[in-house]
Parts: structure tokens; sequence; C-alpha cells
């Protein structure tokens, strides 16, 4: 498991998906909008308090649209995940 912080001012240029297990991802400031695709669909997750959290389930591909300038922290799977400028449908 890797834990990790990031802060962020821009949208994520890519998609990601994690193979090998789900990631926690919680809001210490400002305010994302996380989209995630999966086989049942889109959806999108708000998150605009600190402490509001999301749990991105195993191979689900998703990326941060940023509201204003956020630092998060992360809890992921160390290997298997992958990127791309577009999931695929």
């Amino acid at each position: 498991m890797l834990i990790s912080s990031f802060s962020f001012d821009s949208d994520w240029a890519t998609w990601e998906t994690h193979l090998h297990g789900g990631e926690f991802a919680c809001l210490l400031s400002g305010e994302v909008k996380f989209l995630l695709r999966d086989k049942e669909g889109k959806r999108s997750i708000c998150l605009d308090t600190s402490g509001s959290f999301v749990v991105v389930p195993q191979n689900t591909w998703h990326k941060v649209i940023v509201s204003q300038p956020a630092t998060m922290i992360f809890m992921t799977p160390g290997e298997g995940t992958e990127n791309r400028e577009v999931p695929p449908e």
C-alpha cells in the first residue's frame, strides 16, 4: 500500500485505474470532483469538505476535476496502476 499526499490546482491530465485493489482518497483542503467510469457506467462524486473521502473500487477508471486548489491524501495499491488519456468504453 502506498500512502501519499498531493496538492494540485488543475485537473488531472489522464485517467487512472488500479489493478490490484481500490484507492482511498481524502480531501484535506479545496474542492474536487472525482469522475468514475466502470462497466456499470459513469458517475461523479464531489468532495467539498475537509475530511470528505471516496473509495474508488478496483478496476474503476477515475480522474479528478479541480474546482478549487486542493490537497488530498491517497492510499493506493503500490503496483498495477494504469494511466490513459481516455479510458476504454
